[in-house]
């Protein structure tokens, strides 16, 4: 998974700089140079403050950071049609 390209993405995507993020979240420039650079994790309260700023949500951030080494190989070599992908999402949940 490659949070930080989706990061630096969504922010340049709202013509935002690291340094008015900075000021959104109250994180240091440092920190959120080192998540885009996917030097660093961030912890679920740091994701919830930079989806905040960046007017999305910390799941979606997560979904669009999903590469394709990050599907389990059976699924991967499937073609997967949209009632699979439905359930890979609300796996485990009660309908």
């Amino acid at each position: 998974m490659k949070i930080g390209s989706t990061l630096k993405a969504l922010r340049e995507n709202l013509n935002m700089s690291q340094v008015e993020l900075c000021a959104k979240t109250g994180l240091s420039q440092t920190t959120i140079c080192q998540l885009e650079k996917d030097d660093r994790w961030p912890t679920p309260a740091t994701l919830k403050s930079i989806a905040d700023a960046l007017k999305t949500k910390p799941f979606v951030i997560l979904a669009m950071s999903v590469t394709v080494n990050d599907v389990p190989t059976q699924l991967s070599k499937t073609t997967l049609d949209f009632k699979n992908i439905c359930s890979i999402f609300t796996y485990g949940r009660k309908h």
